[in-house]
């Protein structure tokens, strides 16, 4: 890199960095939770407590943990970790999510053992979802996990 790219990267980074000083720190930190697609504005979501109706869960014996769990929507794309702990053996998870899941539009993609774990994954148009099952001593803790595909199936 020669030394005019160095030095344009440099006033860029200082530029950006007094940003909120110039804007007004008030109003850089309004606009952080905002999305501008053209002229509509649209809010973010962001919900520990959130749980996606597209997922069902085994409620019978296992219970959110919304200190564990992260929600993010925003403009149509959702990226989620949401993690629950329970009683159920691994084998009925599996079965749950094989049987469950393509009532609610998300179609198996693969269903992986290892060791005290179950690793599957699903998709539904531009969306991936993984559901990991592990056995922690006499828990079974359920890890679900939504994100965006770039490339959908």
């Amino acid at each position: 890199m020669n030394k005019k790219n160095l030095a344009i990267l440099v006033v860029l980074g200082l530029f950006l960095g007094a940003l909120p000083i110039l804007t007004g720190c008030s109003v850089y930190r309004k606009t952080l939770g905002k999305v501008f697609r053209g002229a509509e504005q649209m809010e973010a979501v962001s919900d520990n407590d959130r749980q996606p109706d597209d997922i069902p869960v085994p409620h019978l014996n296992f219970k959110h943990l919304p200190d564990e769990s992260s929600y993010y929507e925003t403009a149509g794309v959702r990226t989620a970790t949401i993690k629950y702990e329970g009683s159920s053996h691994l084998d009925e998870v599996v079965t749950f999510y094989q049987t469950q899941m393509p009532g609610h539009h998300w179609v198996h993609q693969i269903t992986e053992k290892a060791g005290d774990s179950y690793v599957m994954a699903f998709t539904k148009h531009k969306e991936k979802c993984v559901v990991i099952a592990e056995n922690v001593g006499r828990e079974t803790n359920l890890t679900i996990k939504i994100n965006y595909m770039t490339k959908p199936k």
